[in-house]
């Protein structure tokens, strides 16, 4: 298989050598609608954004759920799960969100 080794090869010439970093959000400024500075927040914070969601839907789902009775540890057991569900369905519309300013 000789051709595919020069083929490899070629692949491999035309790759680049170093990973070219994409460019930071330009901060929109103080006199900025409050959209575009949660806008480039969120871009520029994105996992202190997901765990501070994540923490604020467990507090939710203990909160209303603490109101019904049950035991302690399926109370806990079922807001985490609740989050997590939440938190997943956040972290996609972010990735969906994040795909579509990559097109634009």
């Amino acid at each position: 298989m000789i051709g595919d080794e020069g083929r490899m090869a070629e692949r491999e010439a035309s790759r680049p050598l170093v990973r070219v970093p994409r460019a930071l959000p330009v901060d929109p400024g103080a006199d900025a609608p409050v959209v575009d500075r949660a806008k480039y927040f969120v871009r520029t914070h994105k996992l202190q954004c997901a765990f501070g969601f994540w923490a604020v839907c467990v507090g939710g789902a203990l909160a209303v759920s603490w109101s019904r009775p049950g035991s302690k540890q399926l109370k806990i057991i079922h807001a985490r799960v609740y989050a997590q569900g939440a938190t997943l369905f956040a972290l996609g519309l972010g990735a969906a969100v994040t795909a579509m300013d990559e097109e634009a």
